[in-house]
């Protein structure tokens, strides 16, 4: 499940940056169109009102949508997804 968890994630990013990529050279001079990508994550909320779970829940969040942003944005996964 690990592994399914994270080659999904990583196989989207990359065909989609692929994607731009021939967008930008074969398309984008032309055509003068906008790349885009809209990303979706969860939300979590601490079991209880306690430091521990307060950052259980924040890392939870960073997580699952650093798994998506992280390589867009930055270009490779930050350490709350790793």
């Amino acid at each position: 499940k690990i592994l399914c968890d994270l080659l999904l994630p990583a196989t989207i990013v990359l065909t989609h940056a692929e994607v731009v990529d021939i967008y930008r050279r074969e398309f984008q001079p032309t055509q003068g169109g906008q790349i885009g990508i809209t990303l979706n994550a969860d939300w979590f909320e601490p079991r209880t009102i306690s430091l521990a779970d307060q950052d259980a829940a924040e890392r939870e969040k960073l997580a699952t949508l650093g798994i998506w942003a992280d390589p867009v944005f930055f270009g490779d996964y930050g350490d709350d997804s790793r």
